[in-house]
């Protein structure tokens, strides 16, 4: 899956330094293990990964920007690309890592201030929709290894169906703020599979 990218261009005549964006996207994931995303600053990213501010703000306009980016690189190291061979397969493990991530891990954290913050500016807010497109592109490769299968019904749509994989989760998550447990985990897969299925 390819990383959330909003970063501008050096100035002409100024190398660019894949250390430097490396170290700060390390230092934000870092800093958001310990502190909310509200009391994040740009300040202590760029104290934490060595680098001045105006390094920073070169390659990301805003925080949520620079969050949303490191948030995609941190979620697609632990939530891989499942390929079982069967579309339930696939979703039971798919959903039930996703689950997990978001209720007990950074991600949840990340997730709801990067949400709040996408109301504030439309650089923020590209940021986010790009976030969420990245991770719906994951769930669409899914749905398609499926559909090559012959598993899914024809009449079903497909972005229909990624739409109604993820959004459940994140409506019950970010607006309903429900728990993210296995019992509703295991309802939301058996009422996909009834409607998606011939």
């Amino acid at each position: 899956m390819n990383a959330v990218s909003t970063k501008s261009h050096h100035p002409a005549g100024r190398p660019r330094s894949e250390e430097a964006n490396t170290a700060i996207l390390k230092a934000a994931n870092e800093l958001l293990e310990t502190t909310c995303y509200k009391d994040l600053s740009m300040e202590a990213i760029a104290e934490k990964a060595g680098v001045g501010k105006p390094t920073i703000y070169r390659r990301w306009k805003t925080k949520a920007a620079l969050v949303a980016e490191a948030f995609a690189c941190h979620i697609s190291r632990r939530l891989p690309e499942v390929d079982t061979g069967s579309f339930e397969t696939d979703l039971r493990v798919m959903l039930t890592n996703v689950a997990d991530r978001i209720e007990y891990a950074l991600e949840g954290k990340i997730l709801r201030g990067l949400i709040s913050e996408a109301n504030l500016d439309m650089v923020s807010a590209q940021a986010f929709r790009n976030l969420v497109e990245s991770r719906r592109t994951q769930v669409r490769e899914l749905v398609q290894r499926a559909r090559a299968r012959g598993e899914l019904c024809p009449a079903v749509n497909d972005e229909d169906l990624v739409d109604e994989i993820s959004g459940a989760i994140l409506y019950r998550y970010l607006v309903r703020r429900e728990k993210l447990d296995q019992a509703f985990i295991h309802n939301h897969i058996d009422f996909v599979l009834r409607a998606s299925r011939k």
